[in-house]
């Protein structure tokens, strides 16, 4: 079955004197449809996302205020009443949610709304920089937009024309609230800073970026018909009002999330992300005018298992735009208004502590599901999703055709090595054990000395060019391995000398995927080998080994020696 996240954990975002919040949470007994509880809570008086509206010299006390009259010679023998303005309260008109899926091009979009800004992020490092050229970068981006799904969706016009009703990208509604929320379209959520009361609005140039260029790089592939919460409400300073609908998940045709924690321009990550978005639009009172606004909260995605008898299936993704104009979410509980803080503690206790119980529980079950293997697991996966036999030349196999744990390593027409792998396919979040198996014989003459070993991640971009573009970036830490003595070991006797490590993929790494009008996403273990070239006629015999003087020279002979790199890549097979 399909599933979302993050579950169980509520995202916030403080918009003025408004924090809108949302949280998600799956229902048992329907694995398709999630709960949505969405929360408007009028923080006035209170401390606005962390940032203390009152001045260091300023205190809410009477005795603060007549403490610092006291110090100005202000108080004549008399005490002060101190008047102090009501919170306002939250006049909320035309509320309603949506869902949105879009492909986001990195690399082109800066923490400042602006294009210079993303080759300009705060914490770049200048040699670690000039890793990454800036015009190989924009060859590769040009050659995204030049795919059948950039080319045919019309980038700016497709993005118009579905998300009119946002309006953010309206040139003359644009102020500091709205490039605040247009930042998690193309950022992490909630890493900016929200803006101050009464903030400037922003200049004519990243206006002209937000409502022409901005639109280029991201382009919607799945789009939600606008579901009304309510039509008017008030929420009175203190108090919040929840509303909780139940939504049904998008099916498997749809792409998994993918990419989307990137936190800058430059390092090790893709060009393109896929993303979806849960929006929650309103329109408010705003310094005496009325003011629209879209808040967009991430809604982490991975589409349902297919398992027939020919393996392990997943669509063709991105094949055309969808426009789900079907999109009903059903009321579960009516707007329930609460005052901030009258919900009593242990009530508010329980439900972290059932919410925790859930959770690690829901947790264990998938450690156990994914590390114990039962046939009828097995059956029930199989099962998961039936699609009809003329239906599945729709779908692309995942299992290679013909598994291979075991590689052979040719090096100047020798075998150098042979690599093994744990098993031929891995889930997300396994570890990958591996070894390699060094021959130890004396007429070996190029032996591998070190070994560095990380996992890729290829975007192959079917672009108009021959030669299809790939962009290829680390998801893993390099291991190294120092295997210079196994190459010194060397007898008479031929037998093989064994070194093994581990690497871990993340589970937040998306599993790999095809979309023929835009990339695919494959996964490969790298292994760059250190050789050298020894003398076949000079080496140690166990007996040698007893004499010290005569390994320390056998050492030196080699100290100063050259070494060559040998890349090579072993394909991974990567599923959910």
């Amino acid at each position: 079955m399909p599933t979302v996240g993050p579950c169980d954990f509520p995202l916030t975002k403080c918009l003025e004197n408004l924090a809108i919040s949302v949280s998600y949470s799956q229902v048992p007994i329907s694995p398709t449809e999630l709960d949505c509880a969405i929360e408007f809570r009028n923080t006035a008086g209170e401390r606005r996302c962390g940032v203390d509206r009152t001045s260091p010299d300023t205190s809410d006390s009477e005795d603060g205020e007549l403490a610092r009259q006291s110090r100005s010679g202000k108080i004549q023998g008399e005490k002060t009443h101190v008047a102090r303005a009501e919170p306002e309260a939250a006049s909320l008109f035309l509320g309603y949610v949506q869902l949105v899926g879009y492909v986001r091009v990195n690399h082109e979009i800066g923490g400042s709304g602006t294009a210079a800004a993303a080759r300009d992020v705060f914490w770049k490092n200048q040699s670690y920089a000039g890793k990454y050229p800036v015009a190989k970068v924009q060859e590769k981006v040009e050659a995204i937009l030049q795919t059948p799904f950039f080319t045919r969706h019309e980038c700016a016009d497709a993005f118009k024309n579905k998300f009119a009703g946002w309006p953010e990208f309206k040139s003359g509604a644009m102020d500091s609230v709205s490039t605040y929320l247009l930042h998690d379209l193309a950022h992490t959520f909630n890493s900016r800073e929200p803006p101050p009361p009464r903030a400037s609005a922003p200049n004519a140039q990243e206006v002209a970026f937000l409502t022409s260029e901005f639109p280029q790089s991201i382009v919607p592939f799945y789009v939600t018909s606008q579901h009304l919460l309510f039509s008017s409400t008030r929420i009175d300073a203190g108090c919040s009002q929840t509303n909780k609908i139940r939504i049904s998940i998008p099916d498997h045709t749809l792409p998994p999330s993918y990419n989307t924690g990137l936190t800058g321009y430059l390092g090790d990550n893709g060009l393109v992300s896929i993303c979806y978005q849960f929006v929650v639009g309103l329109l408010k009172e705003s310094l005496g005018g009325m003011a629209s606004r879209s808040v967009f909260f991430p809604w982490e995605f991975a589409p349902s298992q297919i398992r027939t008898e020919r393996g392990w299936l997943q669509a063709d993704f991105l094949q055309r735009p969808v426009v789900d104009k079907n999109w009903r979410p059903r009321v579960v509980t009516d707007a329930v208004s609460i005052p901030n803080g009258k919900a009593g503690d242990a009530e508010k206790s329980g439900r972290r502590v059932a919410a925790a119980k859930s959770k690690l529980a829901a947790e264990i079950d998938s450690l156990i599901h994914s590390s114990v293997e039962t046939v009828a697991a097995k059956e029930r996966r199989k099962s998961s999703m039936a699609i009809s036999p003329k239906d599945s030349h729709r779908y692309i196999p995942q299992m290679p055709r013909k598994p291979h744990v075991s590689y052979q390593i040719m090096a100047n027409g020798q075998s150098v090595c042979v690599a093994l792998m744990s098993k031929a396919t891995y889930s997300v979040g396994e570890d990958i054990h591996f070894c390699l198996d060094l021959p130890a014989r004396k007429s070996l003459t190029t032996r591998v000395v070190g070994a560095v070993v990380h996992v890729e991640a290829h975007e192959v971009f079917h672009s108009s060019e021959t030669r299809k573009p790939v962009n290829a970036y680390k998801v893993t830490p390099s291991v190294k391995l120092n295997t210079y003595t196994c190459a010194l070991a060397i007898s008479d006797d031929e037998h093989l000398l064994q070194v093994a490590s581990i690497l871990s993929l993340p589970t937040y790494l998306a599993p790999q995927f095809q979309a023929s009008t835009l990339m695919d996403l494959k996964y490969v273990l790298v292994f760059s080998l250190v050789l050298n070239e020894f003398d076949a006629e000079h080496h140690i015999s166990s007996l040698d080994y007893e004499d010290t003087s005569v390994v320390a020279d056998y050492i030196q002979m080699y100290e100063e020696s050259e070494f060559h790199e040998f890349k090579f890549s072993v394909p991974l097979t990567v599923l959910p």
